[in-house]
């Protein structure tokens, strides 16, 4: 039975990882969700944590069946790809913050907005919580699905398989009573995880594969975004557009060029 489970993963990778990354995190989620709502005996914090790494494990599961004892360091190594030119760092972490800002200040609260991102102790620490957080999930969202996803599809038809499935596998949160996430509409929720898949990808495509990169936007985008609100779906799918009309839907890049799984390999060996 094992060699067959082992089979399949090699020959299905992605959809092994999706299935399960979905389990995985569910069961942690699905349970903090019923118990808000009096439907399951207790919660735990450790609970959220374990969904939090499901992503990963499930990398990591699948991962050894692809590359045996080597599984960590080819999961890892793209998340070490940090020579990928200063801009791109100055594009994520000043991008989070102008998106955030855009949003705010179509809510009418920019001076809410700037007071969000002035620096200090307090955001240092939720920044580096919010890195630590994304790690799991871009190991495995662009780390791990995305080339394999653009060696058979275009940027944007990838882009748009990942923002779903990522909308969905967040679903559990929404119907966490009490929390930020339960308070968001459901349909631009979903549609703003969908375009903020754009921009990951773009970045991503034009980092050279930079798994970094986007952990970094992740990060800097859930430091100072939270209190954005529904007006954030309508900057990111402003910029999604752009991207899509400005880059071409196939490369997201004007060189032309996507990183797919085998680019990904040879990149990282030189």
């Amino acid at each position: 039975m094992a060699e067959r489970i082992q089979t399949w993963m090699r020959r299905q990778p992605v959809f092994a990882f999706y299935i399960l990354a979905f389990i995985i995190t569910w069961l942690g989620w699905v349970p903090q969700a019923a118990y808000s709502h009096g439907f399951f005996p207790f919660n735990s914090p450790l609970l959220y944590v374990f969904a939090g790494v499901g992503p990963l494990a499930a990398v990591l599961i699948v991962s050894r069946a692809l590359y045996g004892k080597k599984d960590g360091e080819e999961v890892f190594k793209p998340l070490l790809r940090w020579r990928v030119g200063i801009l791109w760092y100055m594009v994520v972490v000043l991008g989070s913050v102008a998106i955030m800002l855009a949003s705010m200040g179509l809510k009418g609260e920019m001076g809410q907005g700037v007071e969000r991102i002035m620096p200090s102790l307090t955001l240092l620490l939720t920044f580096l919580k919010y890195l630590f957080a994304a790690i799991p999930e871009e190991v495995a969202w662009r780390g791990f699905a995305l080339p394999r996803l653009q060696s058979r599809y275009s940027a944007l038809t990838s882009s748009l398989i990942i923002g779903i499935l990522w909308a969905l596998w967040h679903l559990p949160l929404l119907f966490i009573k009490g929390t930020t996430m339960a308070t968001y509409p459901l349909i631009p929720y979903f549609l703003g995880v969908i375009a903020v898949a754009v921009l990951y990808t773009w970045l991503y495509n034009n980092s050279k594969g930079s798994v970094l990169i986007v952990t970094i936007f992740h990060a800097v985008s859930n430091t100072v975004g939270p209190n954005a609100g529904v007006e954030q779906t309508e900057v990111v799918l402003t910029l999604a557009t752009i991207i899509v009309i400005a880059f071409g839907p196939t490369h997201f890049s004007r060189r032309g060029v996507r990183i797919t799984e085998n680019m990904r390999a040879d990149i990282l060996n030189h």
